[in-house]
């Protein structure tokens, strides 16, 4: 995980206002797609302080500055530079295409198991932005060392005879990561699931709706708690939703894909068995999608200028300063299927519309 700096991403709109003492410039690379410049100001301040400076945009060498000095692993692209995985033969997310992919009878229905494991009749989850996602995880109120969840979520993968338990449920916008037929929905929801080292991840698509999906409004209404990443002063019931996980998410899965893949984020570790529901897909809108795109992420540079007429702007200490960017992707890019065989659990050939979001639930 990066350090941490004192800067703050302004997209469109000011989002604070009354200070001073803040450099900002334009055309910002950022985010998870390569070459991706998107316009933008960034505003920057001593840790501990957010400010705004009216001053015009410094000398463009602290652009130049800011994106030579991309740490390691800044984009996919060169993610392999410090893990190796990620340049590996077995990567995720593929793009699933039914022609070649293969029925298997033995692939029965998923059946996700809620279980109460505490004297509260509630499901609670904690909700927190970390590694550039929104992420869901069952609560956990204990205090001993071997923490145990107020509920667990399960599923016996069939014909393997495996038992996986929920780890935590993340996000991917605006698009899905994962494929159908070269066509991509517009939000994946990913169910990560662990069986000792072993995973097991179910990928979940949303679908573009003209209205907002009153479930998953549960969420989305809460990320103005969790807006920045990393240690907020809030208490700790601001990062706690209720919610029956059959509310959002289907509990039983009849039509899927399976494949052997990879994490989609560092260190991309190749020890996942995905399954990617076909149906059903469930709705969003885009005022929800914005929603996700608000949430910050930091990144570590150093710079300070010297106040002079004509700053000069160098890198700076650690940890004095830290920048926070808006996630308005955090996508990886498709990666190449080779040999690997694609296996589904129904039989019926795809419509003519295959692959855009019929079905939804």
């Amino acid at each position: 995980m990066l350090a941490l700096l004192a800067c703050v991403l302004i997209l469109d709109q000011m989002h604070i206002s009354l200070a001073t003492g803040i450099t900002k410039f334009e055309f910002q690379k950022w985010g998870y797609r390569d070459g991706w410049e998107k316009s933008a100001e960034i505003f920057c301040a001593a840790s501990g302080q957010i400010t705004i400076s009216t001053t015009s945009p410094p000398n463009p060498t602290l652009s130049t500055l800011f994106t030579a000095n991309l740490p390691k692993g800044w984009l996919p692209s060169s993610w392999n530079l410090e893990y190796s995985a990620c340049n590996s033969y077995s990567q995720s997310p593929i793009n699933i295409r039914y022609k070649f992919s293969k029925y298997r009878r033995t692939y029965k229905k998923i059946v996700i198991t809620t279980t109460q494991k505490g004297s509260d009749s509630q499901e609670k989850w904690k909700i927190d932005n970390i590694d550039h996602t929104l992420v869901i995880t069952p609560l956990d109120l204990s205090t001993t060392s071997t923490p145990a969840p107020l509920f667990e979520y399960t599923f016996e993968l069939k014909p393997d005879g495996e038992t996986y338990k929920l780890k935590r449920i993340v996000f991917r916008w605006p698009t899905s990561e994962h494929l159908y037929n070269s066509k991509r929905y517009d939000i994946e929801a990913q169910l990560e699931f662990e069986m000792g080292s072993q995973k097991a991840i179910i990928a979940i698509f949303f679908k573009l709706s003209d209205t907002d999906n009153p479930d998953l409004a549960i969420i989305t209404d809460r990320i103005k708690d969790i807006i920045t990443e990393g240690p907020r002063p809030i208490p700790i019931a601001a990062n706690q939703l209720i919610f029956r996980f059959s509310q959002i998410f289907p509990t039983e899965i009849k039509k899927y894909f399976r494949y052997s893949g990879s994490l989609t984020y560092p260190p991309c570790d190749q020890n996942v068995k995905w399954i990617v529901a076909k149906s059903p897909v469930r709705k969003v809108s885009q005022k929800q999608i914005q929603l996700f795109q608000d949430l910050k992420f930091r990144y570590i540079d150093y710079f300070n200028s010297d106040n002079s007429p004509t700053p000069a702007y160098t890198l700076d200490e650690p940890l004095k300063h830290y920048c926070q960017f808006n996630i308005l992707t955090n996508v990886r890019p498709v990666q190449r299927r080779n040999e690997r065989k694609v296996y589904r659990s129904f039989k019926n050939k795809p419509r003519k519309r295959e692959g855009e979001g019929e079905g939804e639930a």
